[in-house]
């Protein structure tokens, strides 16, 4: 299997071999082309998701992916440890299962091991990891089947970190729930909370994103703010302190969508560029460094960008076209492109033109795409069947 490199080893992986980066057991199979079989740990090119033909949304989190299906259900495949795939076990599952009592999702979004979904009626129900109170129930319990968050009756949509989730509200406010010790509830304390707490001083979001310690909200004025901790800059500031409130993002006043990865955040500007902040040493700002920035700086060589995904380390961005453009670490396969290894980590973008994706979704290193028609094609790390099988 792939090593998994922390990111403060990243010169330490670039100087490795290809060799020394991937090494197979007897019933593995890894491979740098389109051949990718069932027990695969990693696929670098496109592999259908079976049994889901009417997906209408998709979200990743770190092993695993969930779809919103037309009618209101949902589906989840990949890392069930904790319970995250909603279908009340804990077995792990290479092809979709369906969530427990989900008949009326509006929309869904994974986190690191809980997932979330937005009902019809404004409630969410959560389920998953439940460790530092992310499922907003009042408990710290996990549950492998949805729980319905307290004091929630006007969401419009969900997003979750690694142990906590932001809920976007109808009158266009922010309210977040579970760990709190960075800041990223953004409520003016350093604490935890077992339920909802609103955001100071917003009340314009159109959008929010979680990553694993920070969350941002975009403005309806294409502004974008942000808080929790600002460790690689993470917030976008100017600075590398953390902020249990909102600060506003520099230089940023045209966004149009935005979406976080662990300790970074990208967005999409009115013009199709795409900016990105924090975290940078994968080059996952895309910038061609390898260098954390505390403000925006403009990825390279992307001038039609509708959407943007964030991954652990790395982004892909969905282009006008339905191809996608990738960059940061695709040592895993997350780009798509048919390369694995040291050689796939890359400080600008690369297209993928094999793709005619309608929307894209990033887990930790494995990325999905949803097609026109409702089907699912994913590519990268597999070693909890997050690919979603053959």
């Amino acid at each position: 299997m792939i090593l998994k490199i922390k990111p403060q080893y990243l010169l330490v992986l670039l100087s490795l071999p290809l060799i020394s980066l991937i090494s197979c057991s007897s019933t593995e199979e890894v491979t740098t082309d389109s051949t990718c079989y069932a027990s695969s740990s990693y696929c670098a090119s496109p592999v259908s998701v079976t049994g889901i033909s009417s997906a209408t949304a998709i979200s990743g989190g770190r092993d695993h992916m969930c779809s919103l299906i037309s009618g209101g259900t949902a589906k989840c495949w990949g890392d069930n440890y904790q319970g995250q795939l909603g279908n009340g076990s804990t077995t792990d599952s290479s092809s979709p299962v369906s969530v427990s009592n989900i008949s009326t999702a509006t929309g869904i979004n994974a986190g690191e091991n809980h997932t979330c979904a937005v009902l019809d009626n404004g409630t969410i129900m959560c389920w998953g990891d439940n460790a530092l109170w992310q499922l907003g129930n009042g408990s710290s319990t996990d549950s492998s089947s949805p729980v319905s968050v307290s004091n929630i009756s006007t969401a419009t949509a969900v997003t979750g970190g690694l142990y906590h989730t932001c809920a976007l509200l109808d009158n266009n406010t922010v309210q977040c729930w579970g760990s709190g010790l960075y800041g990223q509830l953004g409520n003016g304390y350093g604490s935890d909370s077992s339920s909802p707490v609103t955001v100071a001083n917003i009340t314009t979001a159109t959008a929010v994103t979680t990553g694993d310690y920070h969350s941002c909200a975009l403005l309806d004025n294409n502004t974008i703010q942000c808080w929790g901790s600002g460790s690689y800059g993470s917030l976008g500031n100017g600075s590398n302190s953390n902020s249990n409130t909102p600060v506003t993002v520099s230089g940023i006043s045209t966004a149009s969508t935005i979406d976080a990865g662990e300790d970074h955040t990208c967005a999409v500007l009115s013009d199709n560029t795409v900016q990105c902040w924090g975290y940078g040493l994968y080059g996952n700002l895309g910038n061609g460094s390898y260098s954390n920035s505390n403000i925006p700086v403009t990825v390279s060589n992307i001038s039609t960008a509708t959407a943007v995904a964030g991954g652990e380390d790395f982004n892909c961005a969905l282009l006008s076209g339905g191809t996608i453009s990738c960059w940061g670490n695709g040592s895993y396969g997350s780009f798509g492109n048919g390369n694995l290894g040291s050689s796939n980590v890359i400080n600008t973008p690369v297209i993928n033109s094999s793709v005619n994706a309608s929307s894209v979704a990033a887990g930790d290193d494995f990325t999905c795409i949803l097609e026109s028609g409702g089907t699912i094609k994913c590519f990268g790390d597999n070693d909890n069947g997050q690919l979603g099988g053959w």
